[in-house]
This record gives C-alpha cells, structure tokens and sequence, in this order.
C-alpha cells in the first residue's frame, strides 16, 4: 500500500507530502475530468480499441446478415 502511495505520488523514499499539495493534485484531476460527454466517450473508445473494433464489427456482421436474409426472403416470395 505505502509503495503504490509513493508511486502515484512520485515520491522518494522518506519524502514529505504535504497534504496541501496532495489536496490540490487530487482537485486538478477532478477538474481535468469535468469534461464533456462526447470527449470522455471519445477518450474511452481510444483506450479501448480492441474492444470497440469487435463491437462495430459485430453490429456491421448484424446488418449485412438482416440485410442478406430479407434479400433472400424478397426472392422466394416472388417465386
């Protein structure tokens, strides 16, 4: 626990926080992340590449599959 605090923290062992210091750094993330909607969508699609491009391709296989089946059904009503 204490060396996971001195690595978000950038610390040295045995240096002083301040807990001023850490009050504001905590607050400048908060701040930083009041952003609005699209960007946090956009930012989370960009470290999530892998999971969005299995997303789209599974929603685009979905669509040309509806689109092939009512293709075929159009054929054998006109039969």
């Amino acid at each position: 626990m204490e060396y996971a605090k001195d690595i978000v923290l950038n610390l040295k062992s045995g240096q002083e926080v301040n807990k001023r210091d850490w009050r504001r750094t905590r607050n400048r993330r908060r701040n930083n992340q009041k952003a609005g909607i699209f960007s946090k969508t956009l930012g989370k699609l960009l470290r999530h590449k892998i999971i969005t491009t299995i997303a789209i391709a599974t929603i685009g296989f979905m669509a040309i599959d509806i689109y092939l089946v009512t293709s075929f059904v159009n054929v054998l009503v006109r039969i």
